[in-house]
C-alpha cells in the first residue's frame, strides 16, 4: 500500500493548478439559462401543446438556475477545456449523458462534435429531441444497450476526450473497471478521460451522507422489520414476474435475500433456493460500504467511487492518471490529506501515444 501511495503522490504532483480558477463567464451562463428555459418549456409542452417529455420539465427547470449553470461552466472551464488540446477541433463524448443537458452545454463551447451515450432509452430519446429543439447540429446521442458488461456503441480510437461527471456513483462498483477499459478503447492515442465524482470513501462526511441515503432505497419508511423501499419492492416485482406461483411470504423473503443482486442473478438465486441447493443470501447491511442495486438494470444510487481504486483502474487500462481535488488549488499539499478532506475529486487519464489529427 505504501508503494501505491508513493506512485499516486507522483501522479498528483503532475496535475497541479497552473493559475487561478476560471470564473463562470456571464455570457455563457446567460446562454445556458436561456437554453434550459427553452428546453423546460418544450418538455412541458408549452411550445407544442403536448409533449412526451413533460415528466422532465421540473428537472430541467432546476438546471436553468444561474447557480447551476455557473457550476457547470466552472467545471468545463477549470477541468475540461484546460486538459483537452485543440478543444475547438476535438471530438468529445459525454459518458452517461442522462438527458443530454451537459452534452448540450459542452456543444455550445464549440468542439467539432459531441456524442452523448446513456443506458436508458427514454433519456436518449429525450436528449435527441432537446438537441433538435435547440438546433445543435454537431450533437449526437446513442443508446448504450446490452447491459453493464456491453461495450459502448462507439468505434475504437474514435474520440479525443470523454467526460464522466457524477456517473460512476450511479453504477455498480463491480462494473467500474470495465467502464474504464471501455473508455480507454474509444479514446484516440493521446486522448483524455476526465472523471469527476464525489463519493470518496476516505472522506468521512461523504461516508456519513451515503450511509444515510442507502437504507431509504431498501427500507423506505418501514424500517428493517417491514421494508418498503423502492428497490425492495422492485425486487418483489421481478420475483413475482418470474415465479408467479410463489406465495407472498417467500417472495418477500427472497427479495430480502437479494439486495446486492439484479436481473438474472435474482432469478438464479430463487431457482437455487427452490431446488434446495445452497445459495448465499445477500441481505442489505447498513454497515457495509455498498449500496443496494437496482434489480432491473444493475445501477446503484450513491455507489462508492474510490479515487485510489480508480487511479489503479486507469493505469491498468493504459491511462496515465493524475488527480485534483479542487480549483484553484487543492485543500492540502499531501495526497493522503486531500483524500481525507475532500469528497469531490477530478481524475484525469491520458491514453498513451501521440494524438491523431481531427
Amino acid at each position: 500500500m505504501l508503494q501505491v501511495f508513493k506512485r499516486l503522490l507522483k501522479a498528483a504532483a503532475r496535475h497541479r493548478p497552473g493559475g487561478p480558477a476560471r470564473r463562470a463567464d456571464a455570457a455563457r451562463v446567460r446562454q445556458c439559462v436561456e437554453d434550459m428555459n427553452r428546453l423546460a418549456a418544450f418538455a412541458a409542452g408549452d411550445a407544442t401543446g403536448s409533449s412526451a417529455w413533460r415528466k422532465y420539465a421540473d428537472t430541467i427547470r432546476h438546471y436553468s438556475k444561474p447557480e447551476t449553470c455557473e457550476a457547470y461552466d466552472a467545471l468545463f472551464m477549470n477541468f475540461v477545456l484546460p486538459n483537452v488540446p485543440d478543444f475547438d477541433r476535438s471530438h468529445g463524448l459525454d459518458f452517461g449523458c442522462w438527458l443530454g443537458l451537459s452534452t448540450l452545454m459542452l456543444a455550445r463551447l464549440g468542439p467539432a462534435s459531441m456524442l452523448g451515450v446513456d443506458v436508458v432509452k427514454s433519456l436518449v430519446q429525450a436528449a435527441r429531441a432537446f438537441a433538435d429543439h435547440l438546433g445543435l447540429q454537431q450533437v449526437e446521442f446513442r443508446l448504450h444497450g446490452g447491459g453493464p458488461g456491453a461495450p459502448m456503441p462507439v468505434e475504437s480510437n474514435a474520440v479525443d476526450w470523454v467526460l464522466a461527471n457524477d456517473v460512476f456513483s450511479f453504477a455498480n462498483p463491480e462494473h467500474h473497471d470495465f467502464f474504464v477499459r471501455d473508455v480507454a478503447r474509444v479514446l484516440k492515442p493521446g486522448g483524455r478521460f476526465l472523471l469527476s465524482d464525489a463519493n470518496n470513501p476516505r472522506h468521512e462526511p461523504t461516508v456519513r451522507r451515503l450511509r444515510a441515503t442507502w437504507p431509504r432505497y431498501e427500507y423506505g419508511s418501514g424500517g428493517p422489520a417491514a421494508p418498503d423501499g423502492t428497490y425492495f419492492l422492485l425486487r418483489q416485482e421481478c420475483i413475482r414476474e418470474r415465479f408467479p406461483d410463489l406465495d407472498d411470504d417467500r417472495v418477500k423473503q427472497y427479495a430480502q435475500e437479494t439486495a446486492y443482486r439484479w436481473g438474472e442473478q435474482i432469478e438464479a438465486y430463487v431457482r437455487a433456493r427452490l431446488a434446495g441447493d445452497t445459495a448465499e443470501a445477500s441481505r442489505f447491511d447498513p454497515d457495509r460500504l455498498r449500496p443496494v442495486i437496482h434489480p432491473r438494470d444493475g445501477r446503484s444510487i450513491g455507489a462508492i467511487t474510490d479515487p485510489v481504486d480508480l487511479m489503479s483502474a486507469f493505469r491498468s487500462a493504459g491511462l496515465e492518471p493524475s488527480i485534483r481535488f479542487a480549483y484553484p488549488r487543492d485543500p492540502a499539499d499531501c495526497l493522503e490529506d486531500n483524500l481525507r478532506r475532500s469528497g469531490r475529486f477530478y481524475l484525469l487519464g491520458v491514453k498513451a501515444g501521440a494524438p491523431h489529427g481531427p
